[in-house]
């Protein structure tokens, strides 16, 4: 699968279906808009982490990767996930730590 955003290529090796097969847990940071085409191949669930759009602004702002009105432009744009779809939504407002931990429990429960 492969896909473009915010200016850049990204992709998933073909080599999680080998690990997949053997039963092995993967993770994968992916666009919303190859959600569905995963879903077709692979048993998914979706780990959605977000936070409050202030947070999410500076956040944004700290990489130093898109200026004020690209940032706004980002945070303005809605993409739908897919209906019946394995989804965790988290709230990732807090320290580090916090982030993890309720990242690893979504991936592990």
């Amino acid at each position: 699968m492969w896909w473009e955003a915010h200016g850049l290529g990204y992709g998933i090796a073909t080599a999680i279906t080998d690990d997949l097969a053997r039963g092995i847990t993967v993770v994968a940071s992916v666009s919303r808009a190859v959600i569905a085409e995963a879903a077709a191949k692979f048993t998914v669930r979706v780990v959605e982490i977000t936070a409050p759009a202030a947070v999410l602004a500076a956040r944004l702002a700290d990489r130093g990767r898109e200026d004020a009105e690209d940032i706004a432009r980002r945070l303005q744009r809605q993409v739908p996930l897919p209906d019946n779809i394995d989804m965790v939504k988290l709230m990732n407002d807090g320290s580090i730590a916090d982030g993890a931990e309720k990242v690893i429990k979504a991936i592990t429960t």
